[in-house]
C-alpha cells in the first residue's frame, strides 16, 4: 500500500469519490460536501507541492552541487580542474570588492594563476594567487573576503592535492 502515499493518486482518489458522490446525490450533496472536499484536498495539494518544489530545486541545483559557495549571500562560481586547483571567476570578485586591478595587470602580474574560460573569455584567478592579490589591497572587505577564500576555497582544495599527491606548481608574480 506504499503506492497510496503518493499525493497525486490520493487527490485523484479523492475526486473519483467525490464525483461518484455527487452523481449519486446531486447538487445538492455537491453544495453541501464540497467544503469536506476541501478540507480533504488540502493535505495532499500540500504535499505534492513539497513534492514539486524538491524536484525543481534538486534539478536547479544539480549542476553546482558541491561547487556552489557564497560569501554573505553574494554567489561566488568556483571551477576545479583536473589537478584540483580551484580557480574563482573575477567578476564575482569584483562585485564583493569593488573595483580592483583590471584584467591585463592581472593577467601580467600572476602568469600561471590567470586564465580566461569559455567563448566570451571569462577571467578566473587559481586560489593562491588571489588570496595574495586580496592580501596587496587596503580593503577592510578584500582583506576579510581574502581570509574567507584560503578558509572556504584554497584550503580544502590543498586538502584534497595533499591526499592525491598532487602538487601544485607556484603562480609565477611580476615581482618574483
Amino acid at each position: 500500500m506504499a503506492f497510496l502515499r503518493q499525493p497525486a493518486l490520493q487527490i485523484l482518489i479523492c475526486l473519483v469519490l467525490y464525483g461518484a458522490l455527487v452523481w449519486w446525490g446531486g447538487a445538492f450533496v455537491a453544495t453541501i460536501t464540497s467544503p469536506g472536499l476541501a478540507a480533504v484536498l488540502a493535505v495532499p495539494i500540500i504535499n505534492l507541492m513539497r513534492d514539486l518544489r524538491l524536484v525543481s530545486s534538486g534539478r536547479a541545483w544539480k549542476d553546482v552541487q558541491g561547487k556552489h559557495y557564497a560569501y554573505h549571500g553574494q554567489a561566488v562560481h568556483v571551477m576545479e580542474d583536473d589537478d584540483h586547483c580551484r580557480w574563482v571567476r573575477m567578476a564575482d570578485v569584483r562585485k564583493i570588492v569593488g573595483v580592483t586591478a583590471t584584467d591585463r595587470p592581472m593577467a601580467h602580474t600572476y602568469k600561471n594563476a590567470w586564465t580566461l574560460v569559455g567563448r566570451k573569455s571569462v577571467p578566473y584567478i587559481r586560489e593562491d594567487a588571489l588570496v595574495a592579490h586580496l592580501t596587496k589591497e587596503n580593503k577592510h572587505v578584500a582583506l576579510r573576503l581574502g581570509h574567507w577564500v584560503q578558509r572556504e576555497i584554497a584550503f580544502p582544495g590543498e586538502r584534497i592535492r595533499k591526499r592525491l599527491g598532487i602538487y601544485m606548481q607556484p603562480f609565477q608574480s611580476k615581482g618574483g
